[in-house]
């Protein structure tokens, strides 16, 4: 197709209206849960799976796309109690034992209520590990949110997107 040259200005003029209409229309919906005391957003793209919640409560897929080709960020328990200093000292064992050491970066937050929070990302050949851990300050356990995603799962980083946006938004509850 042999388009002119301010035909091609306009085309690429609509496409990029409509890619950022899209992105504007978005909606965050709230997400609360008064047993672990937190609280963050994530966007209507999102659904909570809460299909079989008595298998197991402290791990919630928050599920984005339709399977088979669907990415589940996870809220899950790491089955650490403590700080995220105690669930460091953990998980570099469990790295160096591994023999994934080396692959893993740590960036390190600090939560509006003060407290140390940490991400661990990996990038393997399959994909790439976000795990973004924190404490939780009702019932002291470490708590995370995971999700493994890759650029042929999630071609335009909607998934990503979506988990950092509930990393960014979390608030500990007392």
């Amino acid at each position: 197709m042999f388009l002119l040259k301010s035909q091609r200005i306009v085309f690429l003029l609509t496409l990029i209206t409509l890619s950022i209409f899209s992105i504007s229309s978005a909606q965050a919906v709230d997400y609360k849960n008064v047993g672990l005391g937190l609280s963050f957003s994530y966007p209507d793209s999102i659904h909570l799976d809460m299909s079989n919640p008595d298998k197991d409560p402290y791990n919630i897929p928050f599920t984005y796309g339709k399977p088979p080709y669907s990415l589940s960020i996870l809220l899950k328990d790491t089955g650490s109690v403590g700080n995220i200093s105690t669930f460091l000292k953990t998980e570099h064992a469990r790295q160096k034992a591994g023999g994934y050491a080396g692959e893993v970066q740590e960036k390190h937050y600090k939560l509006s209520s003060g407290h140390k929070a940490v991400e661990l990302i990996r990038t393997t050949s399959h994909g790439t590990i976000y795990y973004f851990v924190f404490p939780t300050l009702k019932t002291k356990k470490i708590m995370g949110l995971w999700l493994m995603s890759s650029p042929a799962a999630d071609p335009r980083g909607n998934a990503v997107t979506a988990y950092k946006a509930m990393r960014d938004s979390l608030a500990l509850l007392r």
